[in-house]
């Protein structure tokens, strides 16, 4: 059952997020839920959120006026990247309850008893995966950025670094400040992004998932039953895109390639000038992408792919009814914006990262 991998995570980042001020939510014991936070918390987590804003306008200005090597620029512009997809996770005028309702609901004792994902051993695995990776990197992610600017401040293309490079001369005791700094701000930025990136995007498609498939591998007495329990279906359907289509999975969509394309680019270049542990690190965001987006767009496209050739293969019954609301049906769509995830949507994904990549590649060495 989804419930017995979600509880631990979302216990553990919520009682983190509460005392870091990372969260509008918090998990209450003596309900055993998630709940929204009095609204006098509110202003620490807006506050963490308007720090963010002012550090990606001014990271922006001064990828937009300095002057880098390709390595270095590529690098700020994958970094900046990330933080802005952070920002547009976190950006919210109200705070969005749909997340945390549908985690509520599947964490649920009705949700249990129910047991339509009664075999979910892949999705176990996969949820287990992918929230100890959003959790790894909340802590290796800021580590990575504050070892950089240990070992190679003036060249680490970040606001602070920058700033004191800027001066005649740069102690190590100011290295130390400006590194742990960074390394706070990034922190407080990822743990802020876990919940929508882990709990609101990747559980919610992974719960419209299962459903998809316990639908189908369930069988029924009657037609009434299968339209019923289908129509059940898409207002699941409903309820997870009215979370995701808007801002959480057109971020994720648009932005992740960039850092995708960017990260490989530095890592061939890398390679090829022989600095193998620099390309390292390169290497492990790429993996990380491109496992992240492969992943998601996949369990998003099985869900289209299994629902609409159940559509088309359903018997549409004697009655004139039961034609017009079978012709009427549609496959189970995860939606971003006005678009929605396809059978090929992960393949064009990732085709397009590659040639953009070959492109850069083929003017980097012809240049």
């Amino acid at each position: 059952m989804i419930v017995r991998v979600l509880i631990p995570f979302l216990k553990r980042y919520l009682n983190l997020a509460k005392r870091f001020s990372a969260s509008y939510f918090e998990w209450d014991e003596s309900r055993g839920k998630i709940v929204l936070r009095d609204v006098k918390h509110h202003a620490n987590v807006k506050a963490w959120l308007l720090l963010h804003i002012v550090y990606v306008v001014l990271q922006t200005l001064l990828i937009c006026f300095a002057e880098f090597h390709l390595v270095e620029k590529c690098s700020a512009v994958m970094i900046l990247a990330l933080y802005i997809t952070c920002l547009i996770l976190r950006l919210e005028t109200r705070v969005d309850l749909v997340p945390m309702e549908l985690n509520n609901w599947s964490i649920s004792q009705s949700y249990e008893d129910f047991a339509r994902d009664t075999s979910p051993t892949r999705l176990e695995i996969v949820i287990k995966y992918l929230c100890n990776f959003f959790e790894l990197s909340c802590i290796v992610d800021p580590l990575f950025i504050t070892i950089l600017i240990v070992f190679i401040p003036c060249r680490t293309p970040l606001l602070g670094p920058m700033l004191i490079c800027n001066q005649k001369i740069v102690s190590i005791t100011t290295t130390l400040v400006v590194a742990v700094i960074e390394g706070i701000v990034a922190s407080f930025i990822f743990m802020g992004t876990y919940q929508y990136s882990a709990f609101s995007l990747v559980t919610g498609i992974l719960i419209l998932y299962a459903e998809c498939v316990s639908f189908l591998d369930r069988g029924f007495d009657s037609v009434e039953h299968w339209l019923r329990n289908y129509r059940e279906l898409q207002i699941l359907e409903k309820t997870v895109n009215s979370s995701l289509r808007e801002r959480i999975l057109p971020a994720m969509i648009l932005i992740l390639p960039i850092v995708q394309i960017l990260s490989c680019l530095v890592f061939v270049i890398l390679l090829k000038d022989d600095k193998v542990i620099s390309s390292v690190i390169f290497f492990i965001v790429y993996l990380e992408c491109l496992g992240l987006t492969m992943l998601i767009l996949s369990f998003a496209a099985n869900i289209f792919v299994k629902t609409g050739k159940w559509v088309s293969q359903f018997p549409p019954g004697q009655s004139k009814t039961h034609r017009r609301i079978v012709k009427s049906f549609q496959p189970v769509k995860v939606q971003f914006g006005n678009n929605f995830v396809d059978a090929l949507t992960p393949l064009v994904f990732q085709q397009f990262c590659a040639t953009q990549t070959a492109s850069l590649l083929v003017l980097k060495y012809k240049l």
